[in-house]
């Protein structure tokens, strides 16, 4: 007997210290109410200006979506009641007649933040403790019942785009102070990692960090105390510096710092710096929210748009794992583009060594060309622009004897080619180019100057690298390959049938 009971002492000690960081703190389900009386048991994620986004209950909570004309209303855990559409007008008589719902209207936390931040209310430092997020015992693991509840935090935080915040992860003070400070860092980086890699918040919005068992609200000595010790708050922290783009419908765009949409998406606020006054727009004006790092956001959505997709406009979206986007349909987008040219002209023999020595001479030009998008990744366009080739050629018998005759060359190059621009990866590109060249050049040597035109058929490609300096303009660098036949011949000294061409392509593209 004495043995069970040292056996049943060991696993006690053992189990507390395990599940010190464990949240037990779980809810009824949510209720979305469809206008044909029908009900969907759920965790709500959220409601955006067309649909209500939720989780269903069970192991594998897949995400489910649901156009708001065919709800009637959402009846929250807690009691709050959203009415979203009236009832339809011809009930199915084929599901019994459900209970009565209470109708309460307490306001969540989260709305009243919302609320606060529309009233220019101050939320620095202000903490959120987010109470049902479930760990496996000793992992930073997250529960998959855990998964609606971050959801609804996430489509929170996609309200208010430009305030960056802290995950703040605590334990009580079970077990030794340095592992409760690893395991409370390592479960409040989960819940960051979850944010920003599954529901695409911008990682740099959000920090990390561990206070272990530091900063109790309550008292140790008891397991209420210790309960309430073991949280994961949520505490904001100021503005981020950069600066985001809201792009309206009728093409107008609006700098901003400071964005918050409404508790039910229908109107956003924005301020273009700190002293100017909050501007309220309605949300169905706003074709989308462009981030800093190029992404695009919907109203009040986590869902990146991609650029050859439309916005989501009022379509129900059935029960899946993942969501189904509307159909397909390319956004046009143009870009233009400045190129600086210094080239090189490679012919077959170096000109300071051989009687028919003509080549490796240095261009200097430049170019502009124009892109229309197919799709994000792959484009058509033309490029136009002028090289002026020159060089002096000192003709020898062999090297390290003077020069018998010197002749010196002037070409002005004007080209136009078309190319298909492909896209491989963030920054990388190729593109396949093929055009003609006009020639204009001018032969001086010691018995008199010979100038005449020509023309030659050029194709070859360019691979290159593009960054984003902001989301309208890229700076682009480039190397160039082409190789040109001419219609003329130019017989030797002079020059060569098939030129090649190498060199840089250093640009400025401006999109739209």
């Amino acid at each position: 007997m004495k043995i069970v009971y040292l056996l049943i002492l060991l696993l006690t000690t053992w189990a507390v210290p395990l599940n010190s960081f464990t949240q037990m703190t779980m809810t009824n389900n949510d209720v979305i109410v469809r206008t044909d009386d029908t009900r969907i048991q759920c965790r709500i994620v959220g409601m955006g200006l067309n649909e209500v986004v939720y989780r269903n209950v069970n192991r594998n909570a897949t995400i489910g979506r649901i156009s708001n004309t065919l709800v009637s209303k959402v009846v929250y855990a807690d009691g709050r009641v959203v009415v979203i559409s009236s009832r339809s007008e011809t009930p199915s008589t084929a599901q019994p007649e459900p209970e009565p719902i209470p109708t309460l209207n307490r306001v969540s936390e989260f709305d009243q933040i919302i609320a606060d931040i529309e009233n220019n209310k101050s939320v620095n430092n202000r903490k959120v403790r987010l109470r049902t997020i479930l760990f496996d015992i000793g992992s930073n693991k997250i529960q998959s019942e855990s998964f609606a509840y971050l959801d609804s935090v996430a489509f929170f935080l996609a309200k208010i785009p430009t305030i960056t915040a802290e995950i703040s992860g605590f334990t009580d003070n079970t077990d030794n102070a340095a592992a409760n400070l690893q395991l409370s860092e390592s479960r409040a980086k989960a819940v960051r990692d979850y944010l920003t890699r599954v529901i695409n918040i911008a990682p740099t919005r959000i920090k990390a960090v561990g206070y272990g068992q530091t900063g109790p609200i309550a008292s140790n000595s008891t397991e209420t105390g210790r309960t309430l010790n073991r949280r994961v708050e949520l505490k904001f922290i100021g503005l981020s510096d950069n600066i985001y783009t809201v792009q309206f419908k009728n093409g107008q765009q609006a700098k901003a710092i400071f964005i918050v949409s409404s508790a039910d998406n229908k109107t956003l606020s924005y301020k273009e710096n700190v002293n100017a006054s909050l501007v309220k727009t309605p949300a169905s004006q706003v074709e989308f929210i462009e981030y800093p790092d190029g992404t695009r956001r919907l109203v009040g959505s986590t869902e990146i748009i991609k650029v050859e997709d439309e916005p989501l406009q009022n379509e129900i979206i059935s029960n899946s794992s993942k969501p189904i986007n509307s159909p397909a349909s390319t956004r046009k987008r143009t870009s233009f583009q400045l190129n600086f040219l210094p080239a090189y002209m490679l012919g077959e023999k170096s000109y300071t060594s051989l009687y028919e020595g003509y080549g490796q001479t240095i261009g200097l030009g430049g170019s502009a060309q124009l892109d229309f998008w197919l799709a994000k990744w792959v484009s058509i366009g033309a490029e136009a622009g002028h090289v002026t080739w020159r060089t002096k050629v000192d003709v020898v018998e062999s090297k390290g004897e003077p020069a018998y005759r010197s002749y010196s060359t002037q070409t002005d190059q004007t080209f136009l080619l078309a190319h298909i621009g492909i896209r491989v990866g963030k920054h990388f590109y190729l593109m396949p180019q093929g055009g003609i060249n006009l020639l204009n050049i001018k032969i001086k040597d010691d018995i008199g100057t010979n100038v005449f035109k020509s023309y030659q058929t050029s194709y070859g490609g360019t691979i290159g690298y593009l960054v984003e300096l902001s989301p309208a303009v890229s700076l682009n660098a480039g190397l160039f390959y082409r190789t040109a036949l001419s219609t003329k011949t130019v017989t030797a000294p002079n020059g060569f049938d098939t030129i090649h061409y190498v060199g840089l392509r250093l640009g400025l593209q401006f999109s739209r």
